[in-house]
């Protein structure tokens, strides 16, 4: 018999989807199957076209002040999405100080005013009032921020009596100063209110490419109207916290004999604590010493923390973590004023007198199984590297053996 010939089955031609314009809100798409690598594909395009991607420095994602923009050189690791024409201001593939403002605090609260009274805050009372609620908030910014807003009376009566439909012809109308929205448009968003909140649909229309790109004039103006040095206190323990958190962490500070450092201003969690009575200063710290056997002294208020870890990394890894005083002895955590100023003047890359983590006892170089951090091998560097910030320890990028309470 002769060979079946097969036939060639006939290529079908697939008709490309017309290109979306990014500054269009995003629309449903149809139901289809998708493979892994086209959801991958799909997931990216989103991130790129509609999101501000924000890196935290610490793990807690808090909040951060436009003064964090201008004072870190890597403007909280920000990165601008891809759009054409791209956002002003926004730089892509690396960290971006207008993606950053855009994200700040004070922006946040300057959007909410302007989407939802169409006005900036009456006064800075009014203004810093607003800025401490949502610089207190620890989880996705800024739904929080919008719930409380919707909650006002004053909202209320603007926004919250409007239907589904008026709702949204009001966010085209006061984000993207569109006074009709396109047909395509309006039936997404319409859908999605329907399926979620308001603050929600508030929320995901302030991040598309557009919404981004009407609104930072707006913003920045009001940024601009702001006192130089306004930075939101949420509370007396200064930035980042809200009262009740401040409450909490003076009670455990009390609990180890001493009170919150008066002086401290660095940031991260928890606060290091000093004798009472006094300046509150770096010469002032409670510390632990030869924590759990070890050559380890740091704060108190750091002290059962590293003592948390030490076990952890014995019991789960049968590693033995110190600290590493290969500079000098009690160079590796906390550090007298004596101690700060010796490694300064030898050259070493040692922050100045006053202002170094060590000197405040919340910082450790660490040492593992008897060998600095950088020649302790993978097992001992993957298990810190893994676990630190369970217990409370970040990294600071540039020195792989430096741990402390804010990543500094």
């Amino acid at each position: 018999m002769p060979a079946q010939i097969k036939k060639t089955p006939k290529k079908k031609t697939v008709k490309k989807p017309k290109r979306q314009i990014a500054t269009k809100p995003l629309v449903a798409a149809k139901k289809t199957k998708f493979s892994a690598k086209t959801a991958l594909a799909v997931t990216a395009l989103v991130v790129a076209v509609g999101v501000v991607v924000v890196a935290f420095s610490q793990a807690s994602g808090k909040p951060y002040s436009r003064l964090d923009c201008v004072s870190s050189k890597n403007y909280m690791g920000v990165v601008g999405p891809q759009t054409k024409p791209p956002i002003p201001g926004y730089r892509l593939g690396r960290p971006s100080r207008q993606a950053c403002l855009d994200g700040s605090a004070e922006a946040m609260v300057a959007k909410a005013y302007l989407v939802l009274l169409g006005t900036n805050s009456s006064s800075l009372d009014a203004f810093r009032a607003w800025t401490n609620q949502y610089i207190g908030f620890r989880a996705n910014p800024p739904v929080q921020l919008l719930n409380k807003f919707l909650a006002t009376e004053a909202v209320k009566a603007r926004y919250g009596r409007l239907s589904d439909s008026a709702k949204v012809d009001y966010l085209y109308l006061n984000i993207l100063g569109r006074s009709k929205p396109d047909a395509k448009g309006k039936a997404y968003w319409l859908s999605y209110l329907k399926k979620h909140s308001s603050a929600e649909t508030i929320s995901l229309f302030l991040r598309t490419s557009a919404a981004l790109r009407a609104m930072q004039p707006k913003q920045n103006a009001y940024l601009a109207t702001l006192p130089a040095s306004y930075y939101p206190l949420a509370s007396t323990c200064g930035r980042g916290y809200s009262q009740a958190e401040c409450d909490r962490k003076k009670q455990a500070a009390q609990n180890t004999g001493g009170v919150p450092c008066k002086a401290y201003s660095l940031g991260g969690n928890p606060i290091p604590v000093c004798s009472a009575g006094t300046q509150g200063g770096v010469s002032n710290v409670l510390v632990d010493r030869n924590i759990d056997g070890s050559n380890v002294t740091l704060n108190k208020a750091m002290s059962a923390k590293f003592k948390a870890m030490r076990q952890a990394g014995k019991k789960e890894a049968r590693i033995t973590i110190a600290a590493n005083d290969v500079a000098a002895p009690g160079a590796g955590s906390y550090r007298s004023k004596a101690t700060q100023a010796a490694l300064v003047r030898a050259g070493y890359p040692a922050a100045p007198v006053g202002r170094s983590m060590h000197q405040w006892g919340m910082a450790i170089d660490l040492s593992c199984n008897g060998k600095p951090f950088t020649s302790s091998g993978s097992t001992c560097q993957n298990w810190i590297k893994r676990n630190a910030a369970r217990f409370g320890f970040r990294n600071l990028p540039s020195e792989a053996w430096h741990y402390s309470s804010n990543g500094k």
